[in-house]
């Protein structure tokens, strides 16, 4: 579908006249940093397949993304980065952080229904808590949570039909919980990460880490104070705080 992308991000139809959507279908992409980034106001992906992808996909503005799938870990690939060997730090110091789908926080709102996520495994990449990449670890959804000046729209992130096959779901004990890179909410003291919400809308991600959770909608917030709305809220994932 023909598309015009203009300053300040606008997504117009292809005269310019109307509001229109960028469509991408049956989009492959291998062996990169990214696979698709889209920062105009509107897009709608199909079909997108990604292989050993340091960032499978992120979105901008109002977005719709179906039937797509992100493998990582394949045989041309060292831990999920097919450009850098990540067990020498001078190599791996500069190489995008290991994520399949990252939810961005700039007035975004996006769909992601029937999505498959594979081989996304836990990596520690040094011991030493002061370097940034401890904390670095790869995880199949991933949020920003960074800034207090841009933050996610009113609306709300949805997903539905999400499956992740062969990706460590991590262990808990108590409330804490480590191992795991499935999905990444991290707790900081920024707009961003207050306001960030995503709908599990039949459960199926929920349903991964909890099998026997029962199938229904679930809300994933990024700060435990904001988002417990009752008593059956739990933190799942290492808080990872900035304050």
């Amino acid at each position: 579908q023909d598309c015009w992308v203009g300053s300040a991000r606008s997504t117009k139809t292809a005269d310019g006249s109307a509001d229109g959507y960028l469509l991408l279908q049956d989009t492959t992409a291998a062996l990169a940093n990214v696979g698709i980034t889209s920062w105009g106001d509107r897009v709608e992906v199909y079909n997108l397949r990604g292989f050993d992808l340091s960032r499978g996909a992120e979105y901008l503005g109002q977005s719709f993304m179906k039937d797509s799938l992100f493998r990582v870990n394949t045989t041309n690939s060292v831990k999920g980065w097919s450009q850098w060997p990540y067990s020498k730090k001078e190599f791996f110091w500069n190489s995008q952080v290991i994520k399949g789908f990252e939810w961005y926080d700039t007035t975004t709102s996006t769909i992601l229904p029937n999505v498959t996520l594979e081989n996304y495994k836990y990596v520690k990449y040094t011991d030493d808590p002061s370097d940034w990449w401890f904390w670095q670890t790869p995880s199949a959804f991933r949020m920003l949570s960074h800034s207090d000046q841009f933050k996610p729209d009113k609306t709300m992130m949805v997903t539905k039909g999400i499956t992740c096959t062969d990706c460590d779901m991590g262990a808990c004990s108590g409330s804490s919980c480590s191992g795991g890179a499935f999905f990444r909410v991290d707790e900081t003291y920024r707009g961003s990460s207050w306001l960030f919400n995503w709908l599990d809308l039949d459960g199926s991600v929920m349903r991964h880490v909890r099998p026997t959770a029962p199938a229904q909608p679930y809300l994933i917030g990024s700060q435990p104070d904001w988002w417990r709305l009752d008593d059956s809220a739990s933190w799942r994932e290492p808080r990872f705080n900035n304050p």
